[in-house]
């Protein structure tokens, strides 16, 4: 699936645009062979054998986790441990594997979510009205929604050719119609909310936004990628006490 993430903060309209990319491949057939065991100088591993020759070791710390003091220093390395460590798969795959692979997040945090939602998150705290939203539905014919895929229902635009084109439905036409009326009272008043309208509520310190779904609904929702992006910040912040005691 892919996503785009976008969101806007009063008084200027803010839009972020994400994409992430999943991937679908084929994993190669492995057979646990448990002759394949090496020795290292933290402990022994056991690998795979990969049909054709070769052997894989998957899943190998390198360093502990970088939690609690360990937080923003230099990797330590891995304890070492007794026995055979096992390492005929990968580690626990990323915290939501639906919207790409670790790295696909890793990549869309840093660059684009992480950095909005932080704007935003400050912007609310100093006492501005802020509105967020993530965009979750998926131009018809397209396998998830993509980057500037919202484009189309905050214009009332329907392209036949491009990226995000495709055969827009009743549903869309519907869904283009609520965008385009949040979008409008937003620009008239500040506040995109209006008569017969699902209530965008105002965020708040527990990062309140909406979410447009496939189905043209607006849910609620609470802490975008909250804790990614409390990482981000303790990092942004980091960064800022280092740069501000260099004298940059």
């Amino acid at each position: 699936m892919r996503r785009v993430a976008l969101r806007f903060a009063s008084p200027l309209l803010l839009f972020t645009f994400l994409i992430l990319v999943v991937g679908v491949s084929a994993e190669p057939q492995r057979t646990a062979d448990k002759s394949l065991v090496v020795s290292t100088t933290i402990g022994q591993l056991q690998g795979i054998a990969r049909p054709g020759g070769g052997a894989e070791f998957l899943g190998i710390p390198y360093a502990q986790p970088p939690i609690g003091n360990l937080r923003w220093r230099e990797p330590v390395s891995t304890k070492p441990w007794t026995g055979v460590r096992e390492a005929t798969k990968f580690g626990a795959p990323c915290s939501q594997p639906d919207l790409g692979t670790a790295a696909d997040q890793w990549t869309a945090d840093m660059i684009f979510r992480c950095p909005a939602v932080t704007q935003a998150t400050w912007h609310a705290a100093a006492g501005n009205a802020t509105y967020e939203y993530e965009f979750n539905h998926a131009i018809p014919g397209q396998k998830g929604a993509v980057h500037s895929g919202d484009l189309p229902y905050v214009f009332g635009f329907y392209p036949k050719s491009g990226n995000i084109s495709g055969k827009f439905a009743e549903v869309d036409t519907r869904l283009s119609g609520l965008i385009e009326t949040y979008w409008t009272n937003f620009a008239k008043s500040g506040n995109p909310n209006g008569p017969d309208l699902p209530n965008w509520p105002q965020q708040d310190d527990t990062g309140v936004y909406i979410q447009f779904q496939q189905d043209g609904s607006v849910e609620k929702a609470t802490g975008l990628r909250s804790t990614q992006c409390n990482l981000y910040r303790d990092w942004l912040s980091a960064r800022s006490h280092i740069a501000t005691k260099q004298g940059r």
